[in-house]
């Protein structure tokens, strides 16, 4: 177990994972080490961290300012600590119980995976300050209504299997270079549908899941 009652021992005992696996400290796998807490973790030269599969559900000061790529998939993480990681690039977080969002500090992030978990419409104004973000994965969550956000760069939103019974087509319009957008499973009905198709057409998306089928070829970006 690597439930620790002290931060100095969980953050040695991580280290020492890392030591006998004989590990690039340029990328570090943390993968399926039933580790529970992240606490004045430290990895000053790493760019690439994996921490997947594991029981993590609190993190409190995470150190990498060089860390370009982190995988949180797959714990048990309730609410998005605050990040102040200035070269992150690609963030996952999909299948934990996300619920809420602290403050993000994450200047350069372009990939954002927040799949499965549990997150309602009210939380997502927080992500207004990732300027830089180009792809947004909120499918399977329980958003009911999408708010209007400020995302110049997003070109791929996906919204599919949440609780969506009405989108307002005028929140894509900070959406300038938006490309790719998923309503799939959703609660729109079909005359709704039929009025958005149409809508979504003058906004030039080229992209477009809606129904069950694909209206069109779509990214499917999953890494």
């Amino acid at each position: 177990m690597l439930e620790k009652s002290t931060s100095n021992t969980v953050y040695e005992t991580t280290k020492k994972i890392i030591s006998k696996a004989n590990i690039n400290e340029n990328e570090v796998e943390l993968e399926n080490k039933k580790i529970k807490k992240i606490i004045n973790m430290n990895y000053p030269k790493t760019s690439n961290l994996y921490l997947r599969y594991n029981f993590i559900n609190e993190i409190n000061k995470l150190i990498a300012p060089n860390l370009t790529i982190l995988d949180l998939s797959n714990n048990y993480i309730v609410e998005v600590p605050n990040f102040n990681l200035p070269n992150l690039i690609h963030l996952n977080l999909k299948k934990n119980k996300i619920e809420s969002f602290s403050e993000l500090n994450l200047p350069k992030l372009k990939k954002l995976y927040l799949q499965n978990n549990k997150i309602e419409e009210g939380c997502l104004f927080k992500l207004n300050v990732l300027k830089e973000l180009e792809k947004l994965y909120l499918s399977v969550n329980k958003i009911k209504n999408f708010p209007e956000l400020q995302l110049p760069k997003l070109r791929i939103l996906d919204l599919g299997d949440n609780i969506i019974s009405e989108f307002d087509i005028n929140n894509l319009d900070n959406f300038t270079n938006l490309e790719s957008l998923n309503l799939k499973f959703n609660e729109i009905n079909d005359t709704k549908l039929n009025e958005l198709r149409k809508l979504i057409k003058l906004h030039n998306i080229n992209n477009l899941f809606i129904d069950s089928e694909c209206d069109s070829e779509c990214d499917s970006d999953s890494n």
